[in-house]
């Protein structure tokens, strides 16, 4: 949260802010051997399709079903 303080202002940084740490995070935990990492998009799907796309994930790992 400390580094969204000084971009409160302007929402483009504070966008580019949380896809950085959200990268970061996936990136953590793919590291650690998680199984798979579920996205909420609340149909808002943009920023969650540059995270997808920087992890370098193959495109055919995302079709696996899930089994939940």
């Amino acid at each position: 949260l400390r580094a969204l303080q000084p971009c409160q202002n302007d929402s483009d940084m504070v966008r580019r802010v949380g896809i950085q740490y959200a990268l970061e995070q996936c990136h953590d935990l793919l590291a650690n051997d998680v199984a798979g990492i579920h996205f909420y998009t609340l149909n808002q799907s943009g920023a969650t399709r540059m995270i997808f796309d920087s992890l370098g994930i193959p495109r055919h790992r995302n079709l696996q079903a899930s089994s939940v």
